[in-house]
C-alpha cells in the first residue's frame, strides 16, 4: 500500500505524516515511512533507525547516508529503465528553470526519490504501508508550483499519468498564512530562502494551484484522497486522522498477513 503526502511547504506533512504512521500502526498494520524502510533495506545502516533524535533531523541524516553508498546509482538506473516518461519529464524541467543551481538540485531530489522507491518496491515485503512524505505526488509541487506565471495544467497532467500511482492520499491542507509563521519559526527551505515575503506567498499561491489540480485529477481516477485541516488545534487533525483511518480500515484490505507478529 503506497501513501502519498500532498500539502504547500510548512504545511505539516511530516508531522501528519508520523501521526497517520502512528494510527495504522495501532490497528496492527505495518506502516512505516519511506526514508526508515530505505534503511530497513540497507542492513548496515538499520543501527542508524535506533538512535533517538528529532523526526527533521533523523531524515535529514538518512538522506545524507543513502546518498553515500552506490546503491542510489544501481536502484535510480532501474527505475528509469521502468518509467521512462517520467524520466523525460524531469529532465525537460532542467529548460524551464532560469537557475541552473536550482534546477540542478531539483532534478536531485527527483533522482534520489527514483532510486529510493526502487529500493523500497523491490526489496520491502508488500504487506508494508509506505508513507511518503516527499514522495512523486509532493514533488509535482517542487517541479512546477515554484514557476512564474500561470501553472501549465497540461505538463502536471501527463506528469501524474507518469509517476507510480498512490494507492491513497492525504492532503495536509493549510492556509498559506500558517504556512509562513511554521516556516518563519523553523527555517525556510532552501528555495524559498532570501526571497521576501511577498514572493513567497506568490510561489504558495502557484504551490496551491497545483495541489487542488493534482487532486481534481487523482479523483477522476478513482485515488481516495482525505483532506486534513491542519490550521486547527493539534488534537483537532489527530482526532480527523484516527476517524479516517478506522473507517477505512475495513475497506483498505487490512488482512491477517498484514498484522504484526
Amino acid at each position: 500500500m503506497q501513501i502519498d503526502m500532498l500539502g504547500l511547504p510548512g504545511s505539516g506533512k511530516s508531522t501528519i505524516a508520523g501521526e497517520i504512521k502512528k494510527a495504522y500502526r495501532s490497528l496492527g498494520v505495518k506502516a512505516n515511512d519511506y526514508l526508515t524502510l530505505c534503511c530497513t533495506a540497507l542492513p548496515g545502516f538499520r543501527a542508524a533507525l535506533l538512535i533517538k533524535m528529532p523526526t527533521r533531523i533523523r531524515n535529514k541524516g538518512l538522506q545524507i547516508m543513502f546518498r553515500s553508498t552506490d546503491t542510489i546509482f544501481k536502484h535510480c538506473l532501474l527505475f528509469i529503465s521502468a518509467n521512462r516518461k517520467l524520466n523525460e519529464h524531469v529532465l525537460c524541467s532542467l529548460d524551464r528553470k532560469d537557475n541552473g543551481e536550482e534546477a540542478i538540485m531539483v532534478v536531485r531530489w527527483l533522482y534520489e526519490l527514483f532510486a529510493q522507491h526502487n529500493l523500497i518496491h523491490s526489496t520491502i515485503a508488500s504487506d508494508n504501508y509506505i508513507i511518503y512524505d516527499e514522495g512523486f505526488l509532493n514533488r509535482l509541487i517542487t517541479l512546477y508550483g515554484y514557476e512564474d506565471g500561470v501553472i501549465n495544467k497540461e505538463l502536471i497532467g501527463e506528469y501524474i499519468e507518469s509517476i507510480p500511482r498512490p494507492d491513497l492520499v492525504f492532503y495536509v491542507d493549510t492556509e498559506i498564512e500558517n504556512c509562513i509563521k511554521r516556516m518563519k519559526k523553523r527555517g525556510y527551505p532552501k528555495r524559498l530562502k532570501g526571497k521576501s515575503e511577498r514572493d513567497i506567498e506568490m510561489i504558495l499561491r502557484n504551490c496551491r494551484e497545483c495541489a487542488e489540480y493534482a487532486i481534481d485529477n487523482l479523483k477522476e481516477t478513482g485515488v481516495t484522497v482525505h483532506r486534513i485541516d491542519n490550521n486547527c488545534n493539534r488534537k483537532v487533525s489527530l482526532a480527523a486522522i484516527k476517524a479516517i483511518i478506522n473507517e477505512q480500515a475495513g475497506l483498505l484490505h487490512i488482512t491477517a498477513d498484514q498484522l504484526e507478529g
